[in-house]
């Protein structure tokens, strides 16, 4: 399912049956004594990454070397979450992302991700009332479609659909959800495009051109905020060069749609 368009651009965080996402702000993820640009980044880049790209182009080797031993059915088989299972380090970089975004206490144990209580420390003698939720595979797959949506980044179908009514605490939560069709994704490439939809050269075109948003007040916003006023500020600014357009050169063939600067893109279904 996807997030309708309010809850995206509400700052509230999302309060799901394992736990409480919160939607970070610009200021903490700008703070390097919290996250930094370069962190999160990496962290979003995680969000996507499959085993076979994390082990082969991040060079990275298990103890063991237990993937170099496995055949090619069962790399590809493999889940990012088994290969979290295995690997200390893939522990260590998913905890640090849960722990930022879990307004709750994220921990790592007998392979799943814990969120606990608030005030509430790892121990032995942990009880159930000491818990929030357990991440398992199904879940850790369902959370992270959430997080890559608030994010702004696309997603498949699958994912949309993986996200069931009973992940979120009532009723009214539900209601903000919906089905998402045809809505494939599109892969980032590495060309200097892409480096123009980096955080910091969005925020600091947003802050050269918005006429109130600037360098004071940017990091109130979220990252999905952010990127909506970004949307739309290209959309007015495609909108202002048609209207000179037309008001210089007419419209013979009644092409220029008065209505177009406030159309809903998010909603908005693919045919």
């Amino acid at each position: 399912m996807k997030l309708d368009y309010g809850t995206m651009i509400s700052p509230c965080p999302i309060c799901l049956t394992v736990g409480t996402i919160r939607k970070p702000k610009l200021g903490e993820i700008a703070d390097s004594r919290k996250m930094g640009f370069d962190q999160f980044k990496f962290l979003e880049s995680m969000m996507s990454i499959t085993p076979k790209d994390y082990y082969e182009k991040f060079n990275a080797v298990d103890s063991d070397g237990r993937w170099g031993q496995l055949s090619d059915e069962e790399k590809e088989s493999m889940t990012m979450f088994q290969a979290i299972t295995e690997d200390e380090n893939l522990q260590q970089i998913f905890l640090i992302l849960f722990q930022f975004f879990f307004e709750e206490p994220v921990d790592y144990h007998s392979g799943f991700f814990i969120i606990l209580k608030p005030g509430t420390v790892l121990h032995e003698d942990m009880t159930q009332d000491d818990i929030v939720g357990v991440l398992d595979e199904k879940l850790f797959r369902q959370v992270m479609s959430i997080l890559k949506q608030i994010c702004g980044m696309k997603i498949d179908d699958e994912e949309f659909e993986d996200i069931p009514d009973y992940l979120f605490k009532n009723a009214k939560a539900r209601a903000l959800y919906e089905r998402m069709k045809n809505n494939k994704a599109k892969e980032h490439s590495d060309s200097d495009d892409y480096l123009n939809y980096t955080l910091p050269n969005v925020i600091s075109k947003i802050c050269a051109r918005h006429p109130s948003i600037n360098y004071t007040n940017v990091w109130e916003l979220t990252v999905y905020e952010l990127l909506d006023n970004f949307n739309s500020m290209r959309a007015g600014a495609i909108y202002d060069i048609d209207q000179t357009r037309v008001s210089v050169w007419g419209d013979e063939h009644n092409t220029f749609k008065l209505d177009s600067w406030y159309k809903n893109e998010y909603d908005k279904k693919n045919d």
